[in-house]
């Protein structure tokens, strides 16, 4: 079973203290996004909080095998132009299917 700690990444002291105990882990899953207005505003503190995580568990020499960066909507070009995913302040979209048939005559 796998546990799950959650540093503060934008903050590097936090991050290394919260992860002082990590002697065994061998697998990260990053999950931390900062959405701003633009792109060029959100790749610094994404950035940021990635070498914050990474130097925090380095200088704990955590023995790192794998890392997985989770992403959302940036994964898919959301940044490249309108689309039609739907973000988190919007209401859900239901792909259920009709539940009326029609019937031939």
């Amino acid at each position: 079973m796998a546990d799950h700690h959650c540093g503060a990444p934008m903050d590097r002291e936090r991050t290394t203290n919260a992860f002082s105990s990590l002697d065994k882990v061998t697998d990260l899953v990053f999950a931390a996004y900062v959405e701003k207005p633009t792109m060029a505003e959100t790749v610094e503190p994404n950035a940021r909080m990635l070498k914050n995580t990474l130097d925090a568990l380095a200088t704990c020499n955590v023995p790192l095998q794998r890392i997985v960066l989770a992403g959302g909507a940036k994964s898919y070009g959301f940044s490249l132009g309108r689309s039609t995913l739907q973000r988190k302040r919007q209401s859900r979209v239901s792909l259920r299917r009709s539940t009326t048939t029609s019937k031939k005559t």
